[in-house]
């Protein structure tokens, strides 16, 4: 020390150096890295008194120290960065688990990565054997209760590698042991709701197994009575109605909620209506009645309206066929004794329901306050209607007292209309009675998968390939009295009202993540109708937006076409309807709304026939990528480096994972720059380009984007690490020969790489990189303009006006007075107003200006 004080450079610097590998040995930690700082200040105050290469040799070792402090702060925030995504994923492997194996089988893959080698779990008062134990080596074993309040689980036994790591990690085993007492928990209750559902199944068929052999013992006198009498007579119409009587109370004790198994799919109620018009069709169990007379065939609204389809409702088509053989059955026992007439359904379309509507005049509603006097026609009653389409569960009453010859009359529909009811509201819909008739009301599908709660009242959207919109949507809206707008497939701007009467074809709406004109009441469409017979890959993709848009869910979808029959709900017809020449989607994700929205429309012109699906966040990406389940990996991704709740290139290795595709093309646009640790981050993803904020213009960020979309071939390593040195050296003088060395190839093969990946040279990408710094410092500091072009990497004045002006059209006294573009190109979250127009970039091979000029590549 005294030697390298007095003088010799050389000591000093071998000091200096050896110190450096001693610090890089001994500090691991930044308390040690504080501690040795301390006792280099101890150092300086015991030095002689003005000796400046003193004071110079101490400062430079408690540089060592600090940057060996900040390097460890760094590693240490990477770790718990790393160690929070692992637990975020450990959590949501877990929320899968539904008993032991499977947590133990799950605990087993994730807890290596988190440092924990093995677990055991031990129920809560059991001890741990030795066989359960490691033998024949060294271990440390924490052992973390597991408990949920005042309700202890068990123990978790951790295995630890090193004798220190306990210490460091008890936060680590503390969360986990939160996350494994959470799922114990949910696995108790998982077991107990199964146990509980079991023991309600066997009770249900108990019960179904007792009513019915006590209906195979009443149907033996019955069948008896009717063999010993003739039709037409009063003892065997009596006889017939108390077959049926039995038939229905079986029924009843079968339509619980929790015994009543519904395949719920989307079918064409149409002929269910028809065939149930029919003079064949009774309740199941009962025998048919030749002397009832023929029902004419189904008035729908649609003919007595123009259009002749219904649309499709999600519905048990068995249960549903019941039902309506039912409402049919109970309206024509309510009205008299003698051979029903004949029924006629009418069906209407009311968004949110579809309604079918069954005359009934002898059925009267149940009044809650004060008492009618009773009909002339007794019939049983039917509980009002509730709110939000469900029926009070109270016991049904007849309306009057029956004569003694008719008693099976009323009472014989009182327990077909409670079947009815809870058929109908199994289905999420009702059951009511309104002016003479029974109104049976069918939810039409929601993307939601749940009946809407009530009747919006916005204008009804029309989807169609057709020029025309389907008849149904103008006929339905002239009925409603609501607007109709039409969605064609030529653009997306958005779409505008029409009359009721003359629906004009407007452009389609514009439905994007967040957008405001979705947000309003007023501009939410009451429904959509769509006609799927021609759909296409415009009008699919917009019905997908609409389907997946959050201010829509509650919205009911018109379905109109036999495409879309069969399936479980409205998401499986909308991925069924999928267009086969629709290759699976872009992603976009991060960056402003306003980037978001610029990028969508260059790629769905640069990408005809796909979608292209936007995210404003990495998590909102993900579920889009889980979302287009069995559509195979995306085409292309743009992603922001720097998203709110996580890093781009977290989101690129979770999508890897989630798609399980490696080499899709990925473009990481910037507005901060690139480091090293991007180039290694990237090496997994051979499809990867780097690529900053505001270097290429729209037209040159559609080629790249096509280019990419449709390139066979990999994005070439070293264009990646030009990109990172250029973004990290722009403001210093940079040669071609020093981009080379870095990319690790020689200076005309990386020319021609670079030229082909981006369409520019190293030349024009450094230029334009340093404007876009220049336009920033420009607009938010106080710096001259000399300053400016100083700090970008342009040492002259005249040269560096020439260059801006080239580039943005203005002066940078004029850009800093308010003209010229405001925004930082296309990814940004501002708007780029068209500046002059680009010359095609072409092979630079300028030579290095002087120290005067600006530096660059040659």
């Amino acid at each position: 020390m005294a030697g390298a004080a007095a003088g010799d450079d050389g000591l000093a610097t071998a000091l200096l150096e050896r110190f450096d590998r001693l610090v890089g040995r001994r500090v691991r930690s930044v308390e040690t890295a504080i501690a040795w700082d301390r006792a280099l200040l101890r150092l300086r105050e015991e030095a002689p008194q003005g000796s400046s290469r003193h004071e110079r040799l101490l400062a430079q070792a408690r540089l060592i120290v600090a940057d060996k402090a900040r390097r460890l702060l760094e590693s240490h925030r990477w770790a718990q960065e790393q160690q929070a995504r692992l637990l975020q994923e450990l959590s949501t492997a877990l929320t899968a688990v539904a008993d032991l194996p499977d947590l133990t089988s799950a605990l087993d893959r994730r807890l290596p990565e988190l440092g924990v080698p093995s677990i055991r779990l031990l129920p809560h008062g059991a001890v741990p054997s030795r066989s359960e134990l490691p033998t024949g080596r060294r271990w440390t074993v924490v052992v973390e209760p597991l408990h949920v309040g005042a309700d202890r689980l068990g123990h978790a036994l951790f295995e630890l590698v090193g004798g220190g790591s306990a210490e460091r990690q008890g936060a680590l085993l503390r969360a986990l042991g939160d996350q494994i007492s959470a799922t114990l928990r949910g696995v108790g209750l998982f077991e107990e709701v199964r146990l509980a559902r079991d023991a309600a199944e066997r009770t249900s068929r108990a019960q179904a197994r007792l009513l019915d052999d006590a209906a195979e013992r009443l149907r033996d006198p019955v069948a008896e009575l009717l063999r010993l009498t003739r039709p037409g007579e009063p003892a065997h119409e009596a006889a017939h109605r108390l077959l049926r009587l039995v038939d229905e109370l079986v029924d009843l004790s079968r339509a619980d909620p929790h015994g009543l198994d519904l395949d719920r799919r989307l079918l064409d109620p149409g002929p269910l209506l028809r065939e149930c018009a029919g003079p064949q069709c009774r309740p199941a169990g009962g025998p048919a009645r030749p002397e009832s007379p023929p029902v004419p065939e189904l008035p729908t609204a649609g003919r007595a309206t123009g259009p002749d389809r219904l649309p499709a409702v999600v519905a048990d088509a068995a249960r549903l066929r019941r039902l309506l053989a039912l409402l049919r059955s109970c309206a024509g026992q309510a009205g008299s004794t003698a051979a029903p007439t004949a029924t006629a359904f009418t069906a209407t379309v009311d968004p949110p329901y579809l309604v079918v509507h069954v005359p009934a005049p002898g059925l009267r509603a149940d009044p809650e306050e004060a008492p009618t006097p009773p009909p002339s026609r007794p019939g049983p009653p039917l509980p009002p209607e509730e709110p939000g389409g469900g029926r009070a569960q109270r016991p049904l009453r007849t309306a009057g007292p029956a004569a003694p010859d008719r008693w099976a009359g009323p009472d014989a529909a009182a327990p077909g209309l409670a079947v009815a009811r809870r058929i109908a509201v199994l289905h999420g819909g009702g059951l009511a009675l309104r002016d003479g008739r029974l109104e049976l009301r069918l939810p039409l599908p929601t993307p939601s998968g749940l009946p809407a709660t009530h009747a919006a009242r916005g204008p009804l959207l029309a989807l169609a390939e057709a020029e025309a919109p389907p008849p149904e949507a103008g006929t339905l809206a002239g009925r409603l009295g609501r607007g109709l707008r039409t969605a064609p497939a030529e653009n997306d701007a958005p779409p505008t009202d029409h009359g009721t009467t003359r629906p004009d074809r407007s452009t389609a709406p514009a439905y994007r993540d967040g957008d405001p004109a979705v947000a309003e009441s007023t501009s939410r469409p009451s429904a959509v109708l769509w006609e799927t017979s021609d759909a296409g890959p415009r009008v699919w993709s917009l019905a997908r937006r609409l389907h997946d848009d959050p201010a829509l869910r509650q919205t009911p979808f018109l379905l109109y076409g036999a495409r879309t029959f069969g399936h479980r709900d409205l998401a499986g017809a909308v991925a069924a309807l999928r267009p086969a020449e629709l290759r699976p989607p872009a992603v976009v994700a991060g960056g402003g709304r306003a980037g978001r929205d610029r990028l969508r429309r260059l790629l769905d012109d640069v990408l005809p026939g796909r979608t292209v699906r936007t995210a404003p966040d990495g998590a909102a990406a993900l579920a889009t990528l889980a979302d287009e389940d069995g559509q195979g990996p995306p085409c292309l991704l743009v992603v922001d480096r720097e998203l709110p709740d996580m890093e781009g290139f977290d989101l690129v290795d979770r999508a890897a994972e989630l798609t399980g595709a490696v080499g899709v093309p990925v473009l990481l646009h910037s507005g901060v720059g690139f480091t090293a640790a991007d180039i290694r981050r990237a090496e997994p993803h051979p499809g990867a380009v780097l690529l900053g904020h505001g270097v290429l213009d729209e037209r040159e960020t559609a080629a790249l984007l096509a280019a990419m979309a449709g390139r066979a071939g990999h994005a070439a390593a070293p264009v990646r690490a030009a990109v990172v040195y250029l973004e990290s050296n722009y403001a210093h003088r940079v040669t071609r020969w020093q981009v080379a060395r870095s990319a690790g190839v020689t200076e005309d093969h990386l020319g021609r790489l670079f030229h082909r990946e981006l369409g520019l040279t190293l030349w024009d990408y450094l230029t334009r990189l340093r404007v876009r710094h220049a336009r920033r410092l420009l607009r938010q500091s106080d710096d001259s303009v000399p300053a400016v072009g100083r700090a970008v990497g342009f040492h002259d004045r005249a040269h560096f006006t020439r260059v801006f002006r080239r580039r943005t059209g203005v002066s940078p006294h004029a850009y800093r007075g308010g003209e010229g573009p405001g925004g930082d190109g296309v990814g940004s979250g501002a708007a780029t107003p068209p500046g002059p127009p680009t010359p095609q970039a072409q092979p630079d091979r300028r030579a290095q200006p002087g120290p005067g000029g600006s530096a660059g590549p040659r």
